[in-house]
């Protein structure tokens, strides 16, 4: 038995991983990709598949606000042939995401805690665009009443807010202190500021770091 992940391993920004844990170690893992057949599409079609609702003008993108079309492939097609074809721990399946991909993976965590829908264990983000459409998911959070057992890790970079030349968008102080509003004492969650890293920097320390931390952990 070993692990595996459903990642597109050739775009490290903006993706969005599925783990499949299969044992308790972390270290060896099969991955088969799951992605764009090339950068141009991947560019095109990330900001298609990763954002719900769709774009505000402002934003200018040529089609948006369909993550929940994407969620449902993994859903309903993904996870059902990846239990097919493997012997996997269904009590551990995680989900990680970087940028979009990241909001992406927060958007999968609401729906999940919204429609009860266990599919996942673990959401692991690492530099959420949770300013997406005036921080449409942050306030969808909030109107959550939560009770559920689900790990959840987000994280940004200490630069991050030096990088961002639109001054309108939440710092990411602002972006914790709502995140831990939502969630305190009401799921599993933890977050980090990596202090010396920005945007595209944050994925590799956030993804390590957030698996030994739910993966090491007694269930």
């Amino acid at each position: 038995m070993f692990p595996v992940s459903r990642v597109d391993a050739r775009h490290a920004e903006n993706f969005v991983s599925l783990l499949c844990v299969l044992c308790s170690s972390i270290f060896t893992q099969s991955q088969p990709g799951i992605g764009y057949k090339d950068f141009r599409t991947m560019d095109s079609l990330r900001s298609r598949d990763y954002t719900y609702p769709t774009a505000i003008p402002d934003y200018e993108m040529s089609i948006s606000g369909q993550a929940d079309k994407f969620l449902s492939f993994i859903n309903n097609e993904l996870i059902p042939d990846v239990d097919a074809k493997y012997t996997v721990d269904k009590n551990n399946r995680i989900l990680m995401g970087h940028s979009l991909g990241g909001y992406f993976t927060v958007y999968a965590l609401y729906q999940n805690l919204a429609t009860k829908n266990n599919l996942f264990s673990t959401y692991i983000a690492a530099s959420p665009s949770t300013h997406y459409n005036h921080n449409y998911i942050l306030k969808e959070l909030e109107k959550l009443k939560l009770n559920n057992n689900i790990y959840t890790y987000i994280t940004f970079g200490g630069l991050e807010d030096a990088e961002e030349g639109d001054s309108t968008i939440l710092k990411t102080d602002a972006v914790f202190s709502a995140l831990t509003k939502s969630f305190k004492d009401k799921i599993n969650y933890k977050c980090d500021n990596y202090s010396n890293l920005g945007h595209m920097d944050t994925p590799l320390p956030t993804f390590i770091k957030g698996l030994q931390w739910t993966l090491t952990k007694e269930k």
